[in-house]
């Protein structure tokens, strides 16, 4: 246990001097002696830069190994991996080195064939953005492998016959109208081929700061897409949320968008400045649903991974287990189970935990609390019930107050009726003298 929490000690230490890049001798003599040599230690920082998708340029990585080497040893890591295609640096990985969104996640598919692995065995976003790529479902999947093993000893001895059954170019893709037009190094041979309007696409991007996709002809673009000869930029621009860095939340809103998760709404006075502007296409909406859509609200509530494992934990309460099953093989819990929810919370309300349970109570709690205040359009049940109490109070003081107003009324007309039938009756005593 004791030589366990040493590593643990000394792993923190080491994440602490590669963020703040220390050199190999101004490493403190416990972790120096840990690492062994310098080359050690500079493979821990590019091990751990490549772990997180860090762009070689801002990196420590960019002061113990070269850029091309960085990205390559990246790519293979993803690779093995079947992780997800990293968008954020496509200003490397798919312009300079030519690996499009296409050809890695063939290879990511093929890297499960190759290795018999079944298609679950690919991460789920990995495996959605593949299929917006390639267009390989799991049925797909499944029939290339059959087919393979089909071939018994030429599969056995020849694994890339499982390429050579996948998509030889990629699957039409839904393109936004704002997303970014770039396109990658290529060749001189390949430049020679381009056709008059794919060359004057390729000139407008090259000059203009503004690449919109709805600028362009889609046709030509989508030529050039399909040849790998241009790519997509997809960034948000965000404001520093969650305490975490503005970078990576871009690329997360970024890959978001890809897959049609998030929309951004567009700009309609960007569009018509220019007359020349293409006509947009279908799938932007009408004004009668923009201005319907502007009418409802929706939030997302985003949580911490742990969230799941603390609801996993069948000592709180068995009835949240359900729910925590549903967060991790499905990503989300939709609005219709927030309620439910929310009871099974409750039920731990006056029990007592200790140790690490009194922790993920506390947790749930927290959960409740926040949740609760979501449905109630702001409003936690407490205050809510504040709220209802003064309203019922001021009401029925209102209602005192109107009683109390009608009958000083009632007295006020009787006193005023009185008056004016005295000053009659005066009157008409006077007129008879």
């Amino acid at each position: 246990m004791q030589q366990q929490m040493a590593a643990t000690v000394e792993e923190q230490m080491m994440v602490k001097a590669i963020r703040e890049e220390s050199p190999w001798e101004a490493l403190p003599k416990r972790i120096q002696a840990a690492l062994v040599s310098k080359e050690e230690w500079n493979r821990r920082i590019v091990d751990y830069c490549i772990r997180k998708r860090l762009p070689w340029s801002s990196c420590f990585a960019r002061k113990v190994c070269k850029e091309g080497d960085y990205y390559e040893d990246l790519m293979r890591y993803l690779r093995k991996n079947l992780a997800l295609y990293p968008y954020h640096l496509a200003v490397f990985i798919c312009r300079v080195m030519r690996i499009s969104p296409f050809r890695y996640y063939c290879d990511v598919l093929f890297e499960a064939m190759k290795n018999e692995q079944p298609y679950d065995s690919i991460p789920n976003f990995s495996a959605a953005d593949a299929l917006r790529i390639t267009g390989v479902r799991r049925n797909e999947f499944i029939d290339i492998m059959n087919k393979c093993r089909s071939k018994k000893i030429m599969w056995k001895l020849n694994k890339s016959i499982a390429k050579e059954l996948l998509p030889a170019e990629p699957a039409d893709l839904a393109i936004e109208p704002w997303w970014g037009v770039r396109f990658v190094n290529f060749t001189l041979e390949e430049f020679k081929k381009l056709s008059e309007d794919e060359t004057s696409a390729i000139d407008k991007i090259c000059k203009e700061e503004v690449n919109s996709y709805v600028l362009f002809d889609p046709e030509v673009v989508r030529g050039l897409y399909k040849r790998g000869m241009v790519y997509f930029d997809v960034l948000f621009i965000l404001m520093i949320v969650l305490e975490a860095d503005l970078y990576q939340l871009q690329a997360a809103a970024s890959f978001a968008c890809r897959l049609g998760w998030d929309v951004k709404l567009l700009d309609t006075d960007f569009v018509l400045r220019d007359s020349s502007t293409p006509a947009l296409s279908n799938n932007i909406l009408s004004d009668e649903v923009e201005s319907s859509r502007t009418e409802m609200a929706y939030v997302g509530f985003i949580v911490d991974a742990n969230v799941t494992s603390y609801l996993m934990m069948g000592s709180l309460s068995p009835g949240l287990k359900s729910h925590a099953v549903t967060l991790y093989e499905a990503g989300k819990l939709g609005d219709s189970c927030i309620a439910d929810l929310c009871n099974d919370l409750a039920s731990l309300e006056g029990k007592r935990f200790e140790g690490v349970l009194h922790e993920f109570a506390n947790h749930a709690f927290s959960l409740r609390c926040f949740l609760e205040c979501l449905l109630s359009g702001g409003t936690s049940n407490e205050t809510s019930n504040l709220t209802s109490e003064a309203n019922n109070q001021e009401s029925s003081m209102q209602d005192d107050l109107d009683t109390t107003s009608t009958k000083e009324n009632k007295e006020n007309d009787g006193v005023h009726n009185a008056i004016v039938n005295s000053v009659q009756i005066l009157e008409s005593s006077g007129g008879g003298q």
